[in-house]
């Protein structure tokens, strides 16, 4: 019986492997970062560092990094705090209240002119598995608060 369970286990990795590609295509299990298509600058931040999520799609879990390590402000907390219509305004006193170190987005954020900015720290353009490029990439910014301290 625990032979022919581990056969079939054995047939259901291969099938897996085969018919998604990703094994074939990368020869070895893919990296979280590979698996869940986010730059692998995250997993490695500095612990206890906070991420913008600014993507409006689910990458909430993927933003805290393979050691589960970073802190994450949701796409539902940016919004109601920076939100202004088609663009991010990110306010000072926001900012340094969450402890906010980066942003993720995915594309270019329109932002109002201001004191805070963002830099990229890096990016994906396309699927790790087959270079299809991604309709947005994904980047990982580095926020800069260049603000006079009573802001």
């Amino acid at each position: 019986m625990g032979l022919g369970i581990l056969f079939m286990l054995a047939v259901l990795v291969l099938y897996i492997g085969v018919d998604d590609g990703s094994l074939l295509a990368l020869g070895r299990l893919p990296t979280r970062a590979e698996a869940f298509e986010y730059p692998p600058r995250i997993d490695d931040l500095p612990p206890g560092s906070v991420i913008l999520d600014l993507a409006d799609r689910p990458d909430h879990y993927q933003l805290y990094g393979a050691k589960l390590t970073n802190h994450v402000v949701s796409y539902q907390t940016a919004n109601a705090l920076f939100r202004e219509g088609d663009e991010w305004n990110f306010k000072a006193a926001n900012i340094r209240r969450l402890g906010i170190t980066y942003a993720y987005a995915s594309g270019i954020p329109s932002l109002v002119p201001g004191c805070v900015n963002l830099e990229q720290e890096a990016r994906l353009d396309a699927n790790p598995f087959n270079s299809i490029p991604f309709d947005q990439p994904r980047i990982l910014y580095r926020v800069v608060d260049g603000c006079p301290a009573q802001q």
